[in-house]
């Protein structure tokens, strides 16, 4: 079994000009946590996630430590940026013809990051798809079942 088998297709994106007050309404149409940032020929440039605005919106180690007043205006400010400031760069990917054996093992070596999904892209890192970890727990399941 590989990636082209097990991935999600027709994903949302967003690409650079996207807010992320935009961003935060496909989160809630698509109850995803991620969404694929890609450049204006669909290559993979990063990722927007609700942790990693959660982390713009609260910078301190400790995010008690942001007086209450403040937290409202740094959503605000927050959510007028471009998704490119605030995305994840390091992403995991992998080309179509891969194992899911060794996307299993991305992302368990991943988790410590807390990262669990893989982007599939071609030869040009144009997005082909999205494998999460409960895509290829489903898919042992359903073989094994």
């Amino acid at each position: 079994m590989i990636a082209a088998n097990i991935m999600t297709v027709g994903l949302s994106t967003v690409s650079g000009g996207t807010t992320v007050r935009e961003a935060l309404r496909i989160f809630r149409d698509t109850g995803t946590s991620r969404i694929p940032v890609v450049d204006h020929g669909k290559r993979v440039i990063g990722a927007v996630t609700t942790a990693g605005i959660l982390a713009a919106v609260f910078p301190a180690v400790n995010p008690a430590a942001v007086p209450f007043s403040r937290i409202f205006e740094r959503f605000r400010e927050c959510a007028s940026k471009d998704v490119c400031d605030v995305m994840e760069m390091e992403l995991m990917k992998v080309s179509p013809e891969t194992p899911v054996s060794d996307i299993a093992a991305l992302i368990l070596n991943a988790g410590i990051r807390g990262v669990s999904d893989v982007m599939v892209v071609d030869g040009n890192g144009i997005l082909l798809g999205v494998i999460s970890a409960g895509d290829v727990i489903e898919r042992l399941d359903e073989y094994a079942g």
